[in-house]
């Protein structure tokens, strides 16, 4: 592609002068090396009349011996501080893309600590969720009574013991193992902590408020209160609530860890920054690019590696060897003729330019690089040598808080188990998860709505594009288990079957999400039907507005009273019929 019709004209400028200088080292350094690969960049236009933004961030000043952790923590923070200086709570638009899931999931820890919201789709399971991980441990105490899973917990940042107390703990392990009678030299704050798993403990493994007596016990919901942290809690609680006792669910959580079921859960949030890695981003596009850039070691493969050179035009073996990784270093003494580590060495470098370069054309508007090192010889000369440069003038979407999306949807009734629970336990900090409950109903609304926007006739290909759609888009919001129930389940089902009326062929046309103006502002209805009039009959029109939970009459009244004007407005208001109807939808 010659043309960028993507990114304003500073960005493709600047994406333009990084690679034109890859390319040329490429090509010096291939000779110094004696090989024929090449990594080609032509320079691309910007199509945009927009000039747009680009600033490369440097971390803040080095730390004397700073190790590379610590050089890790001092760019994330940088590039957060930026964040907020710029976008000021206008979140909406930025991605911020990273080479590995590590790096993704230490900057969601640093956007929780300054309560900017965030979407991540995390493959790990949720046990590593830095929420759920505490509770998580005194599960695994619990369950096996080992010792060292009760430490983790203690040094996590829950309680944060000290080395003195951590000496106590070691010094009388099999005492404190059983929660028994404690030693005399114990502190009166250890001591405090332990006889609040101990009284967890004693409700023993058929405790089915395991999840929330340690949240309460522990404060967990307001430690970690950002709406990612609240979101997997709550999902971790709802999960241990399908199994019988939490020796089930200890188990399950570790034998099937890897089961998406278990996976984390994002967030739906429209003002969110979205985070994801470089391969993710791949087709992508967001107004603002954070590209956060630092050099990481590469992983250590093992087993069995499988090496093939073909012979040009690639359709024919040349060469290959099978060799086990510890011994691959042995391929450098077989001469010229196995070159395969050589031009290993060489793909790896030419994929990461690649990925790079994709990482830095995502953005529309806006391109911040924050910079680290780079392991990358390419690279090194075209963007190591970059210190805190900017041009141009950052875009920013300005808030509009009169456009926001119109439909009301209540909140489910169905999930109750945690208000049941509210009323067996007498216990304070309740209030948070309650709050909790609410967001997850109206989250479960929405995918019942965005799922109901798919079906015009109740076809079965029309359910079958809706469920895979709202698999797609829900299914790591809400859970994908529970998703299942619930677009498998009876209720729903019946919904489809006791009201045929709205899927009736003979409607001449039906909106699912019908959009309409009124006044300047956009409105949204669930689903219109119109039958047009014929010389002996006026036309209907059927408003339809889904519930799945409380009636909102105001709401369908001012839906019916907008289509009528409309129709005022087009003349045809005495040639129509209309009215609105509430569908009920029971899960």
């Amino acid at each position: 592609m010659s043309v960028s019709y993507r990114s304003c004209k500073n960005i493709v400028d600047f994406t333009n002068g990084v690679f034109n200088g890859v390319a040329e080292t490429y090509e010096e350094v291939a000779a110094l090396e004696d090989h024929s690969y090449k990594w080609e960049f032509t320079p691309v236009d910007g199509k945009s009349d927009e000039l747009g933004y680009f600033e490369v961030l440097t971390k803040k000043e080095p730390l004397e011996d700073e190790d590379e952790v610590l050089e890790e923590e001092n760019m994330i923070e940088t590039m957060v501080d930026s964040i907020e200086t710029n976008f000021d709570g206008n979140y909406g638009g930025i991605g911020i893309i990273a080479r590995s899931n590590k790096q993704l999931n230490e900057i969601a820890v640093a956007l929780s600590d300054r309560k900017i919201p965030f979407v991540i789709d995390s493959n790990d399971s949720i046990i590593y969720h830095r929420a759920v991980n505490p509770i998580f441990k005194i599960l695994k105490f619990v369950v096996n009574r080992d010792v060292f899973s009760l430490l983790e917990f203690l040094r996590s940042d829950v309680v944060k013991i000290g080395n003195d107390e951590l000496k106590t703990i070691l010094k009388n392990k099999e005492v404190i193992e059983k929660l028994e009678e404690m030693p005399e030299d114990i502190s009166s704050s250890l001591l405090d902590v332990l006889n609040r798993i101990e009284k967890i403990a004693k409700k023993g493994l058929e405790n089915k408020n395991f999840v929330l007596d340690v949240i309460e016990a522990f404060n967990i919901s307001q430690m970690f209160s950002g709406k990612s942290d609240l979101k997997n809690i709550f999902q971790f609680l709802e999960m241990s609530k399908e199994h019988g006792n939490i020796f089930d669910f200890y188990n399950s959580l570790i034998n099937e860890k890897d089961n998406p079921k278990f996976k984390q859960v994002s967030l739906e949030e429209e003002k969110a920054i979205t985070l994801l890695s470089i391969h993710k981003s791949k087709g992508l596009e967001f107004e603002t690019v954070y590209y956060f850039h630092q050099g990481q070691k590469r992983g250590l493969e093992s087993g069995i590696q499988f090496h093939i050179d073909f012979k040009s035009p690639f359709n024919e073996i040349e060469n290959f060897i099978f060799v086990d990784k510890k011994y691959e270093k042995i391929l450098d003494y077989l001469g010229d003729s196995y070159n395969f580590l050589r031009e290993l060495e060489i793909k790896k470098d030419q994929e990461e330019i690649n990925n790079i370069y994709v990482a830095l054309t995502r953005a529309k508007k806006n391109l911040f690089l924050v910079m680290g090192g780079s392991e990358n010889k390419y690279l090194k000369s075209s963007i190591d040598g970059l210190f805190n440069v900017k041009c141009g003038k950052i875009s920013r979407t300005e808030k509009n808080e009169s456009v926001q999306r119109v439909k009301n949807v209540e909140l489910l009734d169905s999930i109750d188990f945690i208000e049941k629970s509210v009323e067996e336990c007498e216990q304070p900090n309740r209030m948070l998860l309650v709050d909790i409950v609410t967001e997850e109903k109206r989250r479960v609304g929405n995918a019942i709505h965005y799922y109901l926007e798919f079906i015009i006739n109740n076809s079965l290909d029309e359910h079958i594009e809706a469920k895979n759609r709202t698999y797609s888009k829900y299914a790591s919001i809400i859970g994908e288990e529970r998703l299942k129930n619930i677009l498998e389940g009876p209720e729903f089902k019946n919904f489809f079957n006791d009201n045929p009326i709205i899927f009736s062929e003979e409607w001449d046309y039906i909106y699912p999400e019908y959009e309409i103006y009124d006044e300047g502002k956009l409105k949204r209805i669930d689903r219109i039907m119109i039958k047009k009039p014929t010389p002996t009959s006026d036309g209907k029109i059927l408003v339809i507005d889904y519930k799945t939970g409380g009636i909102n009459q105001a709401q369908l009244d001012e839906y019916i009273e907008i289509v009528e004007n409309h129709l005022c407005s087009l003349g045809e208001i005495d040639n129509y019929k209309v009215s609105g109807e509430f569908l009920e939808i029971k899960l």
